[in-house]
């Protein structure tokens, strides 16, 4: 089985970046969905 996206939602992106620190998860650079206007958080795991 192979994971590629998974979805959790936040009140605030933050609140989501306080929350994936607390739990010791490294944060890549995320961005604002052209045209939704919804930030998001790059979680990476594994070499790709």
């Amino acid at each position: 089985m192979e994971i590629h996206h998974v979805v959790l939602a936040a009140r605030s992106r933050d609140e989501a970046e306080r929350t994936l620190h607390a739990h010791g998860l490294a944060l890549g650079r995320g961005r604002v969905s052209p045209g939704y206007g919804l930030p998001n958080l790059v979680v990476p795991f594994g070499p790709s």
